[in-house]
This record gives C-alpha cells, structure tokens and sequence, in this order.
C-alpha cells in the first residue's frame, strides 16, 4: 500500500513538472526573443490599428520574408494592436560618403572640400525632413534615416528634394557652391543619432 502510495506521489511529481514545462513554453506565453538586438541594425515599431504585415513592409521598404523572419512570425500573422515588432534595416543600411574631396573637422561635423560644383549624395536612404534656404549658409537638407541617425547636409547652391521624398543611396540631393561667407566650395556634413551630433567617422570608412 505504502509503495503503490509513493508510486502515486512521484507520477503527480512528474506530471506537475511537465505541465509546468510546456506551460512556459507555450506560444501564448512567448516574448520576442530578439529584444536584445542592437538598434543598428534593427528598429522597432508599435502596432497600430488596421496594421498588416504587408502594410508594414511597405511603409518602411523591405520586404514581407525578412519582416517575418527577424520577428519568427508566418505570412498570415494576424497583428495585435500595441504589439512591438521588428524593423529590419531595408535589408541592410548602407553607408556612404556624400561626395568625396578634402575632409576637415567644422563644428560637430565636417567638412568636405572640393574645387567644383559637384553632386551631393545621402549619406544613406531615408525620409527628406528638412530641406530649404538657410541665409547664410546656403540650401540645407536634413534626412531621418533608420536607426535613430539623421544627417545633415548644408552649403547648396542647388537642391534637387523636397521635404518628405523618400531618397534612395544613388539619387542626388543637389549641388554644393562656393560659401557666401569665404568663397570655399565645400560641404558641411554632420551626423546625429537621437539627435546628438556623432563623429561620422564611427560610419564612414
């Protein structure tokens, strides 16, 4: 009676621990597991009404497989409002220089000497957030890129966006001109992440 006794303990012993296992296991339970991955390389997004994966993609240009595949989900996820997703980086931000000629530190930035008037080129893709005629300083064109970076480009003679435009890694942003102020043909180049001005050269090779 004892041993049948003790056989029964240790069977409602085992079944408590496997229910607990798949307990915690349970899909219902399951948190992004990519939480701790580095803001360089992915965003994050908060799910609003109406959202769809497609929609998704769409807005921040990459497509439907990497979306769902940095955030473990099928094609036919159905979205919780208020549910935090990842965003990954169109499939890689690139970086690059916006022109090339004799760098100097200006400032919080740099600047980028040449001895013509030469196309200007983002720094990487992004959204226009900025782009006018600053007295003194000639057409200035600021782009909010993934990653909380943003760029600065100022000292045009020319501007070829507007405010808003989506710009791609190979279109141009405008022309850069002699500065009003000394003659110089340069650019005024200048990074920031969460609005703080950066070195660029932590980007820029």
């Amino acid at each position: 009676m004892l041993k049948k006794r003790i056989l029964i303990v240790i069977f409602i012993i085992f079944f408590i621990g496997c229910t607990i296992q798949h307990h915690q296991d349970s899909p219902l339970n399951y948190t992004n597991k990519n939480l701790e991955l580095p803001s360089e390389e992915y965003s994050t997004y908060t799910v609003k009404k109406n959202d769809t994966l497609w929609k998704i993609a769409k807005l921040y240009h990459v497509d439907l497989i990497s979306l769902c595949r940095i955030n473990k989900f099928s094609p036919s996820h159905k979205l919780r409002v208020g549910e935090r997703i990842f965003i990954p980086q169109s499939n890689n931000l690139y970086y690059q220089w916006p022109l090339k000629g004799e760098v100097s530190f200006s400032n919080k930035g740099i600047d980028i000497k040449t001895n013509k008037s030469i196309i200007v080129y983002p720094f990487a893709e992004g959204k226009i957030d900025f782009a006018q005629n600053i007295n003194g300083y000639g057409y200035t064109i600021i782009i909010k890129h993934r990653a909380n970076l943003s760029s600065v480009y100022s000292n045009l003679a020319k501007i070829y966006v507007r405010e808003g435009m989506w710009v791609k890694k190979r279109q141009p942003l405008g022309k850069i001109g002699k500065n009003v102020r000394n003659g110089e043909a340069y650019l005024y180049f200048e990074l920031r992440k969460k609005g703080k001005s950066i070195n660029p050269f932590l980007y820029l090779r």
